[in-house]
């Protein structure tokens, strides 16, 4: 997209301005120690490789900020909100308010505001979009060239202001609040709202805030966001009645879906977060009061305006009939109600216990909002010691791990004994069956996708049938011993090649088929609850290099099709990420262990499991080690992916919320970091800051040989200027910072991981 005619320049100096002595050798060492921690010495074309790439990250983008919003003068704001939730109100309320006023009278600034809405969403280029390069599969986006031209064109927006208001005697705003409020979406153009498009791979068509706060940063402008909700039946309604954006069915687990990606980004960055605003509520709420505030409009302004643009009109029995099929769609449209009650509930506590406004944090806790004992409490076991286990993880994180485990185990040996196997894989099928969808109570809402038409699944009976199995196992088993078990516990997924990973269905051929197909662990514990069983669930978690590559390997299409693009399967397994920590916070107290592959049988997850199996630590570790990783391969996608490293820095960054977010759950559950990942307790499993700098130094003595080597070949004398740190205006972000590398997860300094300041963003991509 293209920049206002008229626009100016990034000012050099803010560009280029040198950092002080102190800070430049701050930056260095991190940038090496993350460089030695991520080098591999074999084979020797890798390690030059990573040589070339390390003078890159030394190259580091000025991002000087007084991030935090409070008394800027210039605050740049989004609205956060899942489709027919009423963005069209607050841009009618945008239109008439004298906020819009106050913005025309800035030269330009109005076409800025929509240039930047261009740069972040591009209908007529798509991979020239931040978020629109998800809308095509085709071109690989440039994420760092992007971010940068975002911060470019909001740091032009925020000089634009600043310079003009020192020009003028007073604001023409009349408010008591002088901050000038930009609305980045639902003002001039696009609403960006959650989804934003019908096109291909409508749930991966979303904002995120990491980019747009990583472009903040960057900028060194302020930037803040406000929820938006609806009452759930109210936005349906609007989806697939008024503008007919799909059936009830699908539309029911797309917006569940993209409620969950909203709750997780807002928790991660809860310190920006300014407001609540439930569109159903009273004029005298908060949000609403806040959302008055910045348009300039009082009291009786903004009640008079806004029932002039929003109507709260009651669902008709009629539309009630269609929307739920009868009825069959209420053990779905139950799920949706939660979601939606369980964001507006967090968003109002998080707004009630900020304290301390001016911490200048990128990334809010990422625990402070788990809330475990509100939970629901976990099922009182029935009868004898069973339990099904459910494995909770995205595709490609490793189910077929537990696979190998199970094969040949006492715990197969035991199932096998009281012919378990055929019912344990009829539990599996009725909560996906991919063969007769219609079947299985994850999969029968996408029964009939092809032909879009509203024969959905008889939610109903498939939750009685998933209960009756449930109860059958349970009552087949009961009150018996085993040999070589202490405690029955019963894998519903992972074997027989039912994965029921997230996505269920990665392997489909349709763009959008895949994201709809994904465990519903509300399900599964309510037919757990009726049926008055015990179930738990295990997070495993790996790099996601590792799952990208382990993706890849799987597909079986052309070369020209979608599945193959790698920036495709990111965002799909991000998007999945979300779901899932959702889902861990929800159920607290069936968590039973956190296994991230990363730290290989050592966790104390897989010994855990592997007792469940019945197996001792050398069986795990002659079974693990049958599992052959190809590095090579893992170094090659790293490679691959370096166009989108301001993307994979927010999956990477999801990984480790999430892991840290597992383990404070089982600290919670259990009084101690539980069965998974306590290397910060461990010394053995604990490297310092001193250890890495020495093999950091090490490695940087071998590389200033190389260099000197180079530099007397071409007779250059002035070696040591390579120590020296330029800033640069190259429009580029580079690689990850190694502590937030997914094998560094749990070896926080803080361990009830309190939020995280952003590491500073580097070049080379």
């Amino acid at each position: 997209s293209t920049r206002a005619q008229g626009s100016p320049s990034p000012a050099p100096s803010a560009l280029s301005k040198p950092r002080p002595p102190a800070i430049r050798k701050k930056y260095f060492l991190t940038s090496l120690v993350e460089y030695s921690r991520r080098v591999t010495l074999e084979p020797l074309n890798n390690f030059f490789i990573s040589v070339s790439g390390f003078f890159e990250m030394t190259k580091i983008r000025n991002m000087d900020s007084p991030f935090n919003p409070n008394g800027q003068e210039v605050v740049f704001q989004f609205l956060l909100a899942i489709g027919g939730s009423g963005h069209h109100v607050h841009q009618e309320l945008f239109g008439i308010s004298k906020l819009k006023k106050t913005i025309q009278t800035y030269d330009g600034l109005s076409d800025d505001m929509i240039s930047l809405g261009e740069m972040l969403w591009n209908d007529k280029d798509m991979p020239a979009g931040l978020w629109s390069a998800f809308a095509q599969w085709e071109t690989p986006p440039k994420g760092g060239y992007m971010i940068n031209r975002i911060a470019d064109q909001l740091r032009i927006i925020s000089e634009k202001v600043l310079r003009e208001r020192s020009e003028r005697k007073k604001i023409s705003m009349e408010s008591t609040n002088k901050t000038l409020v930009i609305p980045i979406n639902a003002s001039f153009d696009l609403e960006f709202s959650y989804y934003m498009h019908l096109g291909m791979f409508k749930l991966l068509q979303y904002p995120d805030l990491h980019d747009l706060y990583t472009a903040c940063k960057i900028a060194g402008v302020a930037c803040r966001h406000v929820v938006l909700t609806r009452d759930p039946y109210r936005s349906l309604r609007s989806e697939v009645l008024h503008r007919s954006f799909g059936v009830p069915r699908t539309e029911i687990l797309s917006n569940i879906v993209m409620l969950s990606v909203i709750e997780s980004q807002m928790t991660s960055y809860s310190k920006y977060l300014a407001a609540c605003w439930n569109i159903d509520g009273e004029t005298s709420d908060q949000g609403a009061k806040f959302v008055a505030q910045y348009f300039g409009l009082n009291e009786n302004e903004y009640e008079k305006y806004f029932s002039k643009f929003y109507t709260r009109s009651a669902i008709t029995k009629k539309e009630m009939e269609i929307m739920t099929d009868g009825g069959n769609l209420d053990i779905y449209m139950k799920n949706l109600i939660a979601a939606t009650d369980r964001l507006n509930r967090k968003c109002m506590g998080i707004l009630e216990e900020k304290h301390d406004d001016n911490v200048d944090d990128l990334e809010g806790s990422d625990v402070d909002n788990v809330d475990i004992r509100s939970s629901p409490k976990i099922s009182k076991k029935m009868g004898g010691q069973v339990t099904f286990n459910f494995i909770m993880g995205a595709d490609g994180a490793g189910h077929e791990l537990h696979a190998v485990l199970f094969d040949g185990s006492p715990l197969q040996k035991t199932l096998n004994s009281y012919d378990l196997n055929s019912e344990i894989k009829d539990i599996s099928l009725a909560l996906y069956n991919p063969n007769e969808m219609s079947k299985g109570i994850w999969s029968a809402p996408h029964a009939n996708y092809f032909d879009r038409v509203n024969d959905g699944p008889k939610g109903n009976l498939l939750f009685n049938s998933l209960t009756d199995r449930l109860r059958a196992v349970a009552d087949k088993v009961g009150g018996k011993s085993f040999d070589n078990i202490r405690e029955l516990v019963i894998p519903i997924n992972a074997l027989y090649h039912f994965d029921l990973s997230y996505p269920s269905n990665s392997l489909s051929n349709i763009s959008d088929f895949p994201m709809m197909q994904y465990p519903s662990v509300e399900i599964l514990y309510g037919a757990c609850k009726e049926a008055g069983v015990t179930c738990q669930h295990v997070y495993l978690s790996r790099d996601p290099y590792e799952i990208l590559d382990s993706i890849s390997k799987k597909q079986f299409f052309t070369e020209d099709d979608f599945s193959n693009a790698t920036h495709i399967q990111l965002k799909k397994t991000l998007t999945m990420l979300s779901v899932i920590e959702v889902q861990l916070e929800s159920y607290p107290h069936h968590l039973a262990a956190c296994w991230n592959l990363e730290n290989g049988i050592r966790d104390k997850g897989a010994l855990l499991i592997g007792h469940w199996y019945g197996l001792n630590s050398g069986d795990i570790k002659e079974k693990f080690s049958s599992i052959k990783m190809d590095l090579s391969t893992i170094n090659d996608k790293k490679n691959s992916t370096r166009n989108l490293n301001v993307y994979m820095r927010s999956l990477i960054s999801a990984t480790n919320r999430i892991n840290r977010k597992c383990n404070y759950i089982l600290k919670g559950n259990r009084g101690s970091f539980g069965d998974s990942n306590r290397a910060k307790d461990d010394p053995k499993n604990t490297r310092t800051y001193s250890n890495e700098l020495v093999s950091a130094f090490l490695l940087l003595a071998l590389i200033l040989t190389i260099k000197l080597i180079s530099m007397i070949t071409k007779k250059k004398q002035k070696f040591l200027s390579i120590f020296h740190l330029n800033t640069t205006e190259e429009k580029n972000i580079n690689s990850i910072s190694s502590e937030e590398s997914p094998k560094n997860a749990t070896k926080e300094k803080n361990a009830h991981i309190a939020s995280v300041e952003m590491k500073p963003l580097v070049h080379g991509q």
